[in-house]
């Protein structure tokens, strides 16, 4: 008998039905039509009313509502946990709850959202329908990964408006195999309010089906087995690599999309047609497979998406078909080409040495007996096969050398699990793995199952062996080491808070990732340093700092990802408000830092050992006593480094302050001073040891946004100097205070002419070297024979010997000498400095070019060289040979390269050695009766009137 107040009753409660039904078959009847016997209407646990049987409210994160109904306390409903309820089988299962929203109540009074939970098991997928009794759209949903906070969050499947009842929602397409999913449900409006008029109690069905290799059911399917040409010999036709991305195989200006050829297949021959396709391809492009015999295909649609690998369908000769791909705006957007096929089996299983294990998961039971997948072994690889499951059934594994399985490789058919079978010796060939469901042990009727292949290698690759997390340069690598550190930031990265510093390894393709975690204190900071040797300067590691904060991929800390590291990377927590911000929840409790370590670009096929360093410091309080007190004032600098705020007046004149700087606390300290005309002005910092403390020298007016005229950045102590040119304004001097934190002292010099960093006496001349490279007078020319340390003048007994000079990418970024080289002698040059790393983390060394020429001239048009060298190692050298041999001169440039990246203050050493022209092969001649070679310019030529004796006219005899 039916009773509306039955009804209401069991409206509200959580009913599990567990039905037999066909995938998308969702013709249900309306919520309150639906007669079920009084018996079902109870739960057999039993059940407590909504939401889900629980008795309370499936949880709701939408800040509008997110207590339990009869509570006060908001955030007290737990997400509702549905894993223990839902049925799997061998074909769909359907399982029926109900649940219950009356909307938005600015009371906090009423439930406007629902979320549930469930964890997918082995081979299986899901669908979910939900139902309501009206025509409008009751509410907003989504089927997603666990952690979902809004309908608006990434998820495999959604609904929004316009959604009618019985509208289903589906992991069809995504891998969700031993996951964890939520269901959230979010109520439009007021149309879930009996108030407005509309129903708020729903239906949900969640539909479990197998789901074999990702597919839907017990599907087969065919793979490529290897490339076949077009007739013309090209594997390709079309073009999508100009948007395409990595997944396309032919580049741009190739033939713009627009392309056509001809397969001819034989007869018993058979071929898949396979295709690539860009971002665009869905709106401008098109495929057209014609065939002789009448067989075709063209593309229906494909997604706004890069896309490659596509199987369009299969073509059995004798045929010849002829395909087109063609786009309107010529710049690609399909590729199409040809391969062998598979037999149709249930998946397929392909890795590499580099990933030496791949799996699946599909589902055998009472309805459907047997899976079987291909498995590709490549040459140079051993395998074994392993099936493990977790159902009260028993699995048998076998593997065949052919698709019809005829010619048994081994097995595995006992009552263990997981079945494993070794194939031995066995690659370069493919393999057909049978999993099969054994009734008669078996007690339920279907079980997943995980299928997976693990290679092993002829011969080992690099990284096969490891011991990551290890004492730097302590590694085993035998295969008795701790192995590699996780690949992925939630497969447990190795916990290294019990050492502060370790080692690890990694390679191009075979290990491209390492993870690891420490605990950092409360109140606490962590500096992270990472170091590796390069090989080439392209040998580039990254480095990662991040947290867990329960989301799908962890929250970003800080990072050192520059591909000018050159083999030294530094991170830290500080560079991120993350770290000490309250809405994340990390300051003030020990928190799991995980480290992250990947490769930007390494040189195949070899391996990489980095070492990784960390310390802790405290950010909790001040690093000093006493009141603030920057440079004696009394109170705090000014705390902006971008505009003019509050800046400590500091006085004209050589001095030295104390201030004080917190990375948290205080980070920015401004300082102002006059520079007077013709002034320039000197700045140094002396911070504590480990701290990071920049400074910036900046320029600015009232409260502008300032300009930075030099900086100098990173760890350990600082020295700016200030070009001439600047004087006559303000400066202001900015203390950045990055890591740590503490007392520091700032000193600050008046720079004039008599005390700037220039020596202003290169090799000496008693001046600079000229900077001029194409003198156009002899007067901007610096010659070396008023030098008073080496003997350089031309005469025929000049020494040479060793001088010194100074240059700085700023204030003297080359220097160019007039050496005179005497007769019958020829010049042997070299140059030495201590070298420079570009900066303070990295390892790479700064670059010198040392180059002779000669010219005609002044003025100087054009330059010949004599000799060209440029090196990073504290050593040049070169020689003049044969191109001065009579006497003359050379010119000498020496460059201390980019004002951005050169060296810095340097001072370098130049030795001159002159040398008799006998110990070269040709150096002693006697062009035109001279005794010397014929000059290489007519600045050197010889004058054949000076050296050859007429004793008979021609003309005369």
């Amino acid at each position: 008998m039916r009773s509306d107040v039955a009804r209401s009753i069991a409206l509200v409660m959580l009913m599990i039905v567990s039905v037999q039904m066909p995938m998308f078959d969702n013709a249900e009847e309306p919520v309150e039509l639906k007669e079920e016997p009084a018996i079902e209407m109870v739960a057999q646990n039993p059940c407590q009313g909504y939401d889900a049987c629980l008795g309370l409210d499936a949880g709701g994160y939408n800040n509008r509502n997110t207590m339990c109904v009869g509570s006060s306390t908001a955030g007290s409903c737990p997400v509702a946990n549905l894993s223990s309820y839902i049925d799997y089988g061998s074909g769909p299962t359907t399982t029926t709850f109900y649940g219950y929203m009356d909307g938005f109540s600015s009371a906090g009074a009423l439930d406007d959202d629902d979320v549930y939970t469930m964890w997918v098991p082995w081979g299986y997928g899901i669908n979910v329908t939900i139902s309501w009794n009206s025509s409008v759209t009751m509410m907003y949903g989504l089927l997603g990964p666990s952690g979902l906070t809004s309908t608006y969050s990434s998820g495999y499947d959604s609904f929004g408006y316009g959604a009618s009842s019985g509208v289903t929602m589906t992991t069809l397409g995504a891998s969700v195999s031993d996951t964890a999913l939520d269901i959230y449900l979010d109520c439009n409006g007021n149309y879930c309010k009996t108030s407005s008029g509309y129903t708020n109690d729903y239906r949900m069905d969640i539909t479990t089906w197998p789901s074999d290799a990702g597919n839907y059911g017990d599907a087969t399917t065919q793979f490529g087995t290897g490339l076949s040409t077009w007739d013309d010999g090209s594997t390709y036709v079309g073009m999508c690599g100009q948007y395409g991305a990595g997944i396309c195989e032919v580049g741009p200006g190739a033939n713009n999309g627009n392309d056509q050829a001809t397969k001819t297949i034989a007869a018993g021959e058979s071929f898949g047609l396979f295709y690539n396709h860009d971002n665009w391809a869905y709106s401008e492009s098109t495929i057209t497979v014609t065939c002789t015999s009448g067989a075709s295909w063209s593309d229906s649609g494909v997604p706004s998406s890069d896309v490659a690998g596509n199987f369009a369908t299969s073509f059995t000769g004798p045929d010849s078909c002829t395909g087109t791909t063609t786009d309107i705006l010529s710049d690609g957007g399909f590729e199409i080409y040809w391969a062998g096929l598979s037999p149709a089996v249930t998946g397929l299983l392909s890795t590499t040495l580099a990933n030496p294990s791949v799996y699946t998961y599909g589902v055998v039971g009472a309805s459907d007996t047997t899976d079987v997948f291909a498995i590709t072994i490549p040459d140079g690889s051993y395998a074994n096969i392993s099936l493990d499951w977790n159902a009260n059934a028993d699995l048998d594994l076998l593997v065949y050398s052919d698709s019809g399985l005829v010619t048994l490789l081994g097995s595995s058919a006992g009552s263990s699990n997981p079945e494993i079978v070794d194939l031995g010796t066995t690659t370069d060939t493919t393999v057909y793995a049978k999993v099969s469901y054994y009734g008669y042990y078996s007690t339920d009727p279907a079980a997943g199952y995980k299928i997976t292949l693990n290679l092993l290698p002829a011969v080992f690759p690099p990284c096969w062996f490891q011991d990551d997390g290890v004492l730097a340069n302590s590694g085993v690598y035998d295969g008795s080491g701790a192995g590699d550190a996780a690949d992925t930031w939630n497969d447990n990265p190795m916990n290294m808070s019990a050492t502060t510093s370790f080692g690890g390894m990694l390679c191009d393709a075979y290990d491209e990732e390492d993870w690891y975690s420490i605990t950092v204190p409360a109140y606490h900071g962590a500096y992270v340093k990472l170091t590796w040797d390069q090989t080439v300067y392209t040998d580039d590691l990254r480095l990662w700092l991040q947290v867990d904060r329960g989301y799908f991929s962890p929250s970003s800390v800080s990072s050192a990802t520059s591909t000018g590291m050159d083999g030294a990377a530094v991170a830290t927590t500080n560079e991120s408000s993350i770290w000490t911000a309250s809405y994340a929840g990390l300051w003030g409790t020990p928190t799991e830092l995980l480290i992250n370590v990947d490769t930007t670009s390494l040189t195949s096929d070899l391996e990489f050992n980095y070492t990784v360093e960390y310390s802790f410091y405290n950010q909790s309080g001040d690093y000093w006593s006493g009141p603030w007190d920057d440079a004696g004032s009394g109170t705090d600098a000014g705390n902006s480094s971008s505009y003019i705020t509050s800046p400590v007046q500091l006085v004209s004149m050589n001095n030295t302050y104390t201030g004080y700087g917190h990375d948290d606390l205080d980070m920015y300290d401004q300082y102002q001073i006059f520079v007077p005309p013709s002034y320039t002005m000197r700045v140094q910092l002396d911070a504590p040891a480990g701290n990071d403390v920049d400074l910036y020298v900046k320029t600015g007016s009232g409260t502008s946004y300032m300009s930075t005229l030099e900086s100098s950045t990173g760890y350990g102590d600082k020295d700016i100097w200030i070009m001439p040119g600047n004087g006559d304004q303000n400066m202001y001097i900015i203390v950045l205070t990055q890591v740590r934190g503490g007392s520091y002292d700032l000193i600050v010099t008046m720079v004039t002419d008599d005390n700037d960093p220039d020596p202003s006496n290169d090799c000496g001349i008693g001046m600079d070297a000229s900077d001029v490279m194409f003198p156009g007078t002899w007067g901007e020319m610096t010659w070396l024979n008023g030098s008073t340390q080496i003997d350089a003048n031309g005469d025929a007994n000049d020494t040479g010997g060793s001088c010194t000079a100074w240059m700085d990418r700023e204030w003297d970024n080359t220097d160019h000498y007039a050496v005179l080289v005497p007769a019958g002698k020829y010049m042997v040059f070299n140059v030495t400095w201590t070298p420079q790393t570009t900066s303070p983390t990295s390892t790479a060394l700064r670059n010198m070019d040392v180059t002779i020429f000669i010219f005609e001239g002044p003025p100087a048009t054009s330059l010949t060289y004599v000799s060209q060298q440029d090196s990073d190692s504290g050593w040049s050298n070169g020689t003049t040979g044969l191109w001065v041999t009579n006497g003359g001169w050379l010119y000498i440039a020496i460059g201390a390269g980019s004002t951005y990246s050169g060296f810095e203050m340097l001072d370098y050493t130049m030795n001159i050695e002159y040398r008799p022209l006998s110990e070269l092969r040709g150096g002693v001649q006697d062009d035109a009766n001279s005794s010397f070679d014929a000059g290489s310019l007519s600045s050197s030529a010889i004058h054949v009137n000076d050296h050859v004796n007429m004793t008979t006219n021609a003309t005369s005899g």
